[in-house]
């Protein structure tokens, strides 16, 4: 049983706080990233990264909910709310710190790098620092997640502004934009479209290309190294992500054929070429 405690005026989507019989609290999300959010965490938890803990609801009463501000149109004649993301608030309890995607601990390593290539394999375009959280997770004291992947499985090069939440256009999407003989760059969006609105908001602009840096130029031994995990995935439960957000039956064969294409495409890259043993590294490289 939800009981309805206070509206989020600052967030973007429309959200509101509830707490359950046990005293729980939970955020509620409506709109096109309920589903998303979903499916999102779910691939990305397989993996073996930290996510939040959120659950898709097609239909949730919510006791004392008032005419909401935002979002009143997900709002049914009984009372009811369609589509919502429910996901447990622990920043309500800690201390809310993010970590930047560069100069962070983990740089340089296969997992931050394997990181940011799921990033690109689930279309997620709003790769702000502010979405990166710090959390005690699983028993883990302070650990390092992304806490906000609603932005996700539609559209991120083409038209004004990248589309979230579109199983079609993120199956027809382009993937990997540019390949080295060391390095991987996959496709982002395009800044250059808003430069002529760079003197009006010009923090939208820096926020574009800081985002972009996320999945460019990533070692190709650790496209190879998340690649083989991703693999690990089969059809069935890489289908059971889009179930669980509640997809039509259609939409998951699209989402999960998609992503199978995706990691296919990964594991068709050329293999990263070893050191031969014994070579002696240049003083520069040292």
């Amino acid at each position: 049983r939800l009981t309805f405690l206070q509206e989020d005026p600052d967030d973007t989507r429309p959200k509101f706080f509830v707490t359950d019989e046990a005293g729980v609290r939970w955020k509620i999300k409506l709109g096109s990233e309920a589903q998303t959010e979903v499916a999102a965490t779910r691939l990305v938890w397989a993996l073996g990264y930290f996510v939040d803990e959120n659950y898709y609801l097609s239909r949730v009463r919510v006791e004392n909910l008032p005419r909401l501000r935002r979002g009143a149109e997900f709002v049914l004649p009984d009372g009811t709310i369609s589509g919502a993301r429910i996901e447990r608030d622990e920043k309500s309890t800690e201390k809310h710190r993010t970590w930047p995607w560069f100069h962070n601990p983990f740089d340089g390593t296969p997992e931050l790098n394997g990181l940011r290539v799921v990033m690109a394999l689930i279309n997620n375009w709003d790769l702000t620092t502010e979405n990166n959280s710090i959390h005690d997770r699983q028993g883990v004291a302070g650990a390092y997640l992304v806490g906000d992947l609603g932005a996700t499985f539609g559209r991120v090069n083409g038209g004004w502004m990248p589309i979230r939440n579109n199983p079609q256009f993120y199956a027809d999407a382009p993937f990997i934009r540019d390949v080295s003989s060391k390095t991987v760059t996959f496709t982002t969006r395009s800044c250059s479209i808003v430069l002529p609105v760079l003197y009006i908001f010009p923090h939208y602009y820096w926020q574009c290309t800081r985002s972009n840096r996320v999945v460019e130029t990533i070692p190709l031994a650790h496209v190879a190294w998340v690649a083989g995990w991703l693999s690990r995935l089969s059809q069935e439960q890489i289908a059971d992500a889009f179930r669980a957000a509640g997809y039509a039956p259609d939409q998951v064969a699209t989402l999960a054929r998609a992503v199978r294409d995706r990691i296919a495409a990964l594991n068709g890259l050329p293999k990263p070429v070893a050191p031969r043993r014994g070579a002696r590294r240049s003083q520069k490289s040292v």
